[in-house]
């Protein structure tokens, strides 16, 4: 009788050894997920300010072109209204792209 209620009051201590263990490790999980979430709004708000610097530079770009060459844009309209734009486009055979495309 004595060993199974050493056997008992052993699994008892085990199981609550187990209990604080599992807690340690939840409030870790919980630290390292609140840490990834924040890594992943730090990360996000990096992306944006990318972003918004890259829209920038191609602003900055376009209006440097136009400065640089005023008729680039009418220049381009005509070129597309000759060539078709999109699905329209006429064959060209300095055209590298995938011709499946336009068949």
């Amino acid at each position: 009788m004595t060993d199974e209620r050493d056997d008992i009051r052993a699994l008892r201590l085990k199981v609550a050894d187990l209990e604080a263990r599992l807690e340690l490790l939840a409030e870790k999980q919980t630290r390292d997920v609140n840490a990834l979430m924040d890594c992943d709004d730090i990360l996000d708000k990096h992306r944006k300010v990318k972003d918004a610097e890259l829209a920038d530079a191609f602003d900055r770009i376009i209006n440097l072109e136009l400065h640089s060459f005023p008729h680039l844009a009418t220049d381009i309209a005509e070129l597309n209204r000759i060539l078709g734009d999109g699905d329209e486009k006429v064959y060209n055979p300095f055209d590298f792209r995938d011709r499946r495309k336009f068949r």
